[in-house]
């Protein structure tokens, strides 16, 4: 993770665990090859949480995904592509200012009727 995304998302998980609420980082590798690491790396997470990786106390029921930027773009993917069919998916994304370019994934999928713009 590099020193600029670690200053942006430590805080932010602090503060959600300020909260009440559990949160992890996700260290993800990065995709030069396009071989779908960082996706695989997102999708594994979720999966893990929700089999308790978080802990006894957190609700395995209710999980949401955190992303800025880049990490926003990747927070998207599972929420709406076919995880959000199965519910193996997150039950909240949060997208801080996504990267999201046409023809990158960007285009409306089935499961982002859920989401709405706050």
């Amino acid at each position: 993770m590099s020193e600029v995304r670690a200053r942006c998302t430590e805080p932010v998980a602090r503060w959600v665990n300020e909260l009440g609420m559990h949160a992890c980082v996700l260290r993800y590798g990065t995709d030069p090859q396009g071989s779908g690491a960082p996706l695989a790396d997102a999708r594994a997470a979720v999966r893990a949480i929700r089999g308790g990786a978080a802990g006894p106390d957190a609700d395995v029921s209710r999980v949401a995904v955190l992303g800025l930027s880049a990490d926003g773009h990747l927070a998207g993917r599972p929420a709406s592509g076919p995880e959000a069919e199965s519910g193996e998916g997150p039950d909240v994304a949060v997208l801080g200012h996504p990267v999201v370019r046409p023809g990158q994934g960007a285009e409306p999928s089935r499961g982002t009727e859920r989401f709405h713009a706050a």
